[in-house]
């Protein structure tokens, strides 16, 4: 920021330095503007003749920037806290002050012209906000301070205040009501204050008045994670659903296991959806009616298999996380085809999640018959194996399937030749994490490095590579059904042939034949069943902070979309 009436005043006193010291004149005058606030209309009258001036005292005054504003650096608030001008925001940190009292308006800087302030007040000792004066504030956060009680119309006069932080603080179902967000009157109602995000996690509100959010017809993000709501109740479900502009919800965290009916009807302009680390089972069915959703966070809930019902409606869904879902068993068939536009699907640390239908994806394609998805994560689970026919593989930008524990035989063999090469020239960084678990002679083997083992590569018998891991018990629906029929008519053609000519021969040849159809059975299963079940080796665990890295990264993936 320039300061021109200081540099003028400069100027002149020099000027007229050098004019009095030719006439020969002495000097016998000093202004002294020291705590004056000097302001644009500042004129001569209040000058003396700057002909005899001896000196001028601008001590702790507050000189007017380019447009006569007082300069905020000067301000009480600046002094105390940590004032900075990233053009076109006029930044002001006051975190971990131990503040305990609002600043007056006296204390706060003037409006700053062509300039936005951010103020942050996190991590103080606030446990009540008093209304706001008249100011050019548009952020303002009180996160991490034991705030219970805010005053009617706090932010009534903050008619550029588009972003309030309120989490982590001792807020309740008393402290949020209609009163505290009303905007000014005009000659009929009350004006809506301009707010468009509201964070409000991390409270210890329960439920939420149905006028609370009257006032908040701009709203677009609502933030209400960590709250012990456990359900939605009348009162709050109205409240919400007022909100005809929200675009994001944060339900993460708040202990529900249901969503009341016709709750996304309204919520037409609703985008993005967490409902991570709750309670629910199944997916609601409620959420079908969220026709316009493009984000769905389902991280963490005890939800123990996806199937053909779990998404329907979701048509416009781009962004799936069902990560660290930790019951998560089985993947059925047609589980994401209602899932038409997704682009990026995050199935990460689900430690018990051992089965796959290799048509979990069937019927995604556009009618031309190219895939949206472009992201398949499925990172940290408990696949030994993955079907080649699960997915166009080498189509999609980015495939994640480290440390899951493969078996390494035949089955992987694909992976080997095909998946890896691929992944290796994507993103060569995601190949350290694809290692054998078994058999023993494999173990912690990098399965690069099993390109030349003929074992892996070139088996004379290969399996077709749609399911592996799968034991006598979870047999398939279709093809997993023929081969043992085929070898147990084989088995009775044989007998009736070859029976007659002795009782010795006869169950000789039984014998054989059923040790041949358990091998075809077991065979098959591990190659070419409609399910995929595997078994984890122990020890093999999702790590935490690769579980918060991942969907951090995703989170903002998808918030930096256009």
């Amino acid at each position: 920021m320039a300061y021109p009436f200081c540099v003028a005043l400069f100027v002149l006193t020099t000027l007229c330095m050098t004019e009095s010291q030719s006439d020969g004149s002495q000097f016998s005058s000093m202004i002294d503007f020291s705590q004056t606030p000097v302001s644009e209309t500042t004129g001569s009258e209040n000058v003396p003749d700057a002909r005899n001036l001896s000196g001028l005292d601008l001590t702790s005054t507050q000189l007017p920037n380019a447009n006569g504003e007082e300069n905020p650096f000067q301000s009480t608030i600046c002094q105390l806290c940590t004032c900075q001008d990233v053009n076109p925001l006029f930044l002001i940190d006051c975190n971990g002050k131990s503040l305990k009292k609002p600043f007056l308006v006296s204390e706060w800087p003037n409006d700053i012209y062509g300039y936005s302030i951010e103020a942050k007040f996190d991590s103080n000792e606030y446990m009540e906000l008093a209304q706001f004066p008249e100011l050019s504030l548009s952020r303002l956060s009180y996160r991490g301070n034991g705030i219970l009680f805010i005053q009617k119309a706090a932010f009534k006069f903050l008619k550029k205040l588009e972003y309030l932080d309120l989490s982590e603080n001792g807020l309740t179902h008393e402290s949020i009501n209609e009163n505290i967000f009303e905007g000014q009157f005009n000659e009929e109602d009350y004006e809506p204050i301009p707010l468009k995000t509201l964070k409000l996690g991390y409270n210890k509100i329960i439920s939420i008045d149905k006028d609370a959010f009257n006032h908040l017809s701009h709203l677009e993000i609502l933030e209400l994670n960590n709250n012990p709501l456990k359900v939605i109740d009348h009162q709050t479900a109205i409240a919400i659903t007022t909100l005809r502009k929200l675009k994001i919800l944060n339900l993460a965290e708040t202990g529900l296991a249901s969503v009341p009916s016709g709750f996304f009807h309204a919520l037409l302009a609703l985008k993005m959806l967490i409902l991570a680390g709750n309670q629910f089972t199944t997916l609601p069915e409620e959420l079908q009616h969220a026709i316009h959703l493009e984000y769905l966070n389902f991280n963490n809930n005890p939800t123990k298999s996806l199937d053909a019902n779990s998404f329907q409606g979701l048509s416009q869904l781009k962004h799936l996380n069902v990560s660290s879902m930790h019951l998560l068993e089985r993947i059925a068939a047609n589980t994401f085809t209602p899932l038409t536009s997704m682009t990026h699907l995050w199935c990460s640390f689900n430690p018990l999640l051992k089965e796959i239908h290799p048509g979990a994806f069937n019927n995604m394609a556009e009618s031309d018959g190219t895939l949206r998805l472009s992201e398949f994560h499925f990172r940290g689970n408990n696949l030994q194996n993955l079907p080649l026919s699960l997915l166009p593989w080498t189509s999609l930008e980015q495939v994640d399937v480290g440390e899951n524990p493969f078996k390494c035989d035949c089955n992987v063999g694909w992976m080997v030749t095909e998946l890896l090469p691929f992944i290796s020239e994507k993103t060569p960084e995601l190949t350290t994490a694809l290692r054998c678990a078994e058999p023993e002679d494999y173990k912690d083997v990098l399965l690069d490095s099993l390109e030349g083992d003929a074992k892996i590569v070139n088996c004379s018998n290969p399996a077709d590579n749609t399911t592996s891991g799968q034991d006598s018990s979870h047999g398939t629906s279709d093809g997993g059904s023929r081969n043992p029929k085929i070898s147990s008519n084989k088995g009775l053609i044989i007998v009736s042939l070859f029976g007659i000519i002795s009782i010795v021969g006869g169950m000789a040849c039984f014998v054989l034949l059923a040790v041949r159809k358990s091998h075809l059975r077991q065979l098959y299963d591990t190659s070419s069943g409609q399910i995929v079940h595997y078994v984890r080796t122990s020890g093999g665990s999702g790590k935490r902070e690769d579980e918060q890295a991942i969907v951090h990264k995703e989170f903002n993936h998808y918030h930096q979309e256009p």
